[in-house]
């Protein structure tokens, strides 16, 4: 079968629906480049025989041709993608350097869509590019419309120049039965800041899903108006304030015909009368708590939690009235008391929740809508079975259950008994007993890991650290217990957020002090006191420059009164001091002085120390102090520096900003406290975040401002995160300690307990002396914290930093 697919091939397997756009099977290169035509300063394509196929190679000679920026191929075609959640290549590159970017282009009437995924190893991998990735160039006519195809590989930037190869072995759509129905970027657009935060939770709430094996398509409003759901069956409105007409008229036609909706919060009655439910009823809640708890009473729908954990300041509920419409929760308050408020109602087509989730529960969260889609579309139940069964086997860095169970009897644990659940897993999938073999194939995973866990070992001198969010620990008001649990399991340090360029958690002197503080006291120094009689290091963390959650918010308002907040390129204020403006940093370094000064800390951490982006700062003040500081005025301002002529000069005083409060710290705090240990969370990737954000963090590193450096390499890939640290041992070579920073649950991240070992074992195979854990908060402190003191903390262990 050459080329491209366009019939349907509905997979029986509970994985996604797909279609293949391009197998790349060519009998020969005459085929080959009749199909795809290469652009011209590109290299015809050629055909291979790899891995017992063909396939096609993608050619770009990066190094006899310096000024080529990528080499593309393209082939016509007549394609409707409307419902395609994601694309998949499959691929292999052979490269020196990794990651390498491939682009996938669609040409539609008078523009494009574009996105891009990353190869990792010269290995045959998949290389996946969601839909809701693509931006457009020009005018492009609809997702019904692609009649071009093009990939495309782009030229390393931050690597030496060399002629590259990608083996292209296949093309292909996919798409799940469940899809998350996400704001327009025009409905977004309507209000600041609204956009990020939108994708951040959609983001989110897709890796949830995914953790569980629920993986979901995201679509934007507008392609959903245009059709976009006509081969799903589930549609979660999660977070869907103002969806347009075009948009609501389009959800009624996927009810009518046999789709089924999970909405929160907003329901307009014509959808909400389609659903079975009578108008929605708005209810502020009457004093604080009053709505804490969602509880659930039916039995007899699979999966669903015993509650949820949830604070709305409102809600809006709706009673049944059709479809088999049923109440299957309702809210309770902070004192466990019964509201008689419905917080969940199921009808035969659909559910709503009063309420936007939020992030007070995230394993509540995600068993409820697991539940709620599969129990309105069974087949879902299907998809989840058949992923936990094949993902048993991913345990750690082991990604089959012939290589896990490989490891753990090398490490001379048993396996009988795993081999025995996974038949018994197996035998209850062909029997149709989907919810039996989700339970059992967990009980299979759960044994695999927890060997796993076991296994990884407990040396007697490392770095083993939290990072805390909140500064209250995760019993606020209780750093003794909180303290005490971090001890039990393994910790040595605790990082608490005490401080940033607006409030402190501690009876600050220089910094207005928190609502935290007013309410539970001082709690740098509770947290001292419980720290030293547990043995915990502490270092304090400060979100540097940052003053959006700064109480009280006049400190904001008398902040750019007196012109000394960030102005991006266009113009637009934003919540963080200037860190060009000297009464700024005076501000940040005496701040983190205080400190040192007041408080039997370890440590002091820097975070956010850099600008938010490229965009800032580009407030008048920066354009004096820069003009003073080079000698010469800026002709357009901010063009020349933000674009022009000036931007790499304008880019090193932006760095020479930063730099001076870690040096400026950093002297002073080791002439107040001897032995005090200087350090600071940074981006991983250098010197892209030189560029990107002003963070020269290895100058720092080579200066002997730090004594240890926790890079911020959040990411789900086990690979990724080798590369990474490898990378950074590299550009420290010895000036300071690594101690890396693992994303166990961040905006880019979630791992599990095994998972988060496999980093750890990683991070120590490669020499770090260390390591740091993102975020100890209440949803990792029954999920994660616990296996330390299994495995990696399962004896006490010395920081490095404090042994000569």
């Amino acid at each position: 079968m050459n080329g491209l697919v366009l019939l349907s091939c509905w997979m029986l397997s509970a994985v996604a629906n797909a279609e293949s756009l391009d197998d790349f099977r060519y009998a020969d290169e005459t085929a080959a480049r009749a199909a795809w035509k290469a652009a011209e300063k590109t290299r015809p394509i050629t055909v291979v025989t790899s891995d017992n196929r063909p396939a096609v190679v993608l050619a770009a000679p990066f190094a006899s041709q310096p000024k080529l920026r990528r080499a593309t191929i393209d082939r016509s075609v007549s394609l409707d993608l409307r419902h395609v959640g994601v694309f998949k290549f499959d691929a292999a590159a052979e490269a020196s350097e990794f990651p390498l970017r491939i682009a996938l282009y669609f040409h539609s009437g008078n523009g494009w869509y574009f996105s891009s995924g990353q190869l990792y190893s010269r290995q045959r991998q998949s290389v996946s590019i969601p839909r809701d990735s693509f931006v457009t160039e020009g005018s492009p006519d609809g997702w019904d419309k692609i009649d071009t195809v093009r990939v495309a590989l782009w030229r390393p930037t931050d690597q030496k120049p060399c002629d590259l190869k990608v083996r292209l072995y296949g093309l292909k759509s996919e798409w799940n039965d469940v899809a998350i129905v996400a704001p327009s970027s025009k409905t977004l657009a309507k209000t600041p800041g609204a956009q990020k935060l939108a994708v951040q939770k959609t983001k989110s709430m897709t890796l949830l899903l995914a953790d569980v094996g629920l993986d979901v398509d995201v679509l934007q409003e507008d392609i959903v108006a245009a059709g976009a759901l006509d081969r799903h069956r589930v549609a979660l409105l999660l977070n869907n304030p103002d969806p347009s007409p075009e948009c609501v008229a389009a959800l009624e036609r996927f009810v009518q015909s046999g789709g089924k909706l999970v909405v929160c919060h907003w329901l307009p009655e014509r959808l909400g009368s389609l659903l079975g439910f009578g108008a929605a009823k708005r209810t502020l809640q009457q004093r604080k708590g009053e709505f804490s708890e969602i509880r659930f009473d039916r039995l007899d729908i699979a999966g669903l939690p015993t509650s949820v954990r949830q604070q709305p300041l409102a809600i809006a509920a709706v009673e049944p009235v059709g479809q088999n419409a049923r109440i299957i929760a309702r809210w309770f308050d902070n004192a466990g008391k019964p509201t008689e408020k419905p917080a969940v109602v199921l009808s035969d087509r659909g559910a709503m929740i009063s309420h936007v989730l939020r992030s007070d529960d995230a394993k509540g969260n995600q068993q409820l809508l697991t539940s709620l889609s599969g129990q309105l579309a069974p087949s879902v139940w299907k998809q989840i079975a058949r992923t936990r069964i094949d993902r048993i086997g991913q345990v750690g860095h082991c990604d089959s259950l012939d290589e896990s169970l490989s490891y753990l009897q090398q490490a001379g644990r048993s396996v009988d008994d795993v081999r025995k659940v996974v038949q018994q897993a197996e035998r209850q999938f062909e029997q149709g007993q989907y919810v039996a073999a989700i339970e059992t194939a967990d009980r299979a995973h759960g044994l695999l890991a927890d060997g796993y866990i076991r296994s990884i070992g407990s040396p007697s001198h490392e770095a083993r650290a939290a990072w805390n969010h909140s500064g209250m620990g995760v019993f606020p008001g209780d750093w003794e217990r909180s303290a005490k649990l971090l001890a039990d399991n393994g910790f040595n340090m605790v990082l608490p957020n005490m401080l940033n360029g607006g409030s402190a958690h501690y009876a600050s002197d220089v910094l207005p002090r928190s609502d935290q503080f007013r309410k539970y006291g001082d709690q740098l120094e509770q947290c001292c006191a419980a720290a030293k009689r547990h043995g915990l290091e502490v270092h304090v963390w400060k979100a540097d420059f940052r003053v959006s959650n700064a109480s009280p918010k006049a400190w904001i308002d008398k902040m750019r009164a007196a012109g000394r907040m960030q102005v991006s390129f266009d113009g637009k204020p934003y919540d963080s001091l200037c860190p060009s403006d000297p009464a700024n940093r005076k501000l940040e370094i005496d701040s983190m002085l205080e400190i040192a000064k007041k408080y039997p800390v370890d440590g002091l951490h820097f975070d956010y120390i850099r600008y938010p982006d490229r965009d800032h700062c580009y407030c008048d003040g920066c354009r004096k102090r820069f003009e003073a500081d080079s000698g010469r005025p800026v002709a357009h301002w901010p063009t020349d520096c933000y674009s022009g002529d000036r931007q790499a000069e304008y880019n090193e005083w932006r760095c020479r900003q930063i730099t001076a409060v870690v040096k400026a710290v950093s002297h002073e705090a080791r002439k107040l406290r001897p032995g005090l240990k200087i350090s600071a969370a940074v981006f991983g990737s250098y010197p892209n975040c030189r560029k990107a954000v002003a963070q020269d963090w290895v100058a720092w590193v080579k200066a002997g401002y730090l004594d240890f450096v926790c890079p911020m390499d959040y990411t789900n890939s086990q690979a990724r995160f080798h590369r990474f640290v490898a990378s950074q041992k590299e550009l420290i070579d010895g000036h300071a300690l690594l101690y890396p920073g693992i994303g166990a649950l961040s905006s880019g991240s979630r791992l599990s307990a095994d998972q988060t070992a496999a980093q750890i074992r990683d991070a120590r195979l490669q020499g770090s002396a260390g390591w740091v854990i993102f975020d100890f908060n209440e949803n990792t402190v029954d999920t994660i914290f616990p296996s330390f003191g299994l495995g990696a903390g399962a004896k006490p262990a010395q920081p490095p930093h404090r042994t000569p």
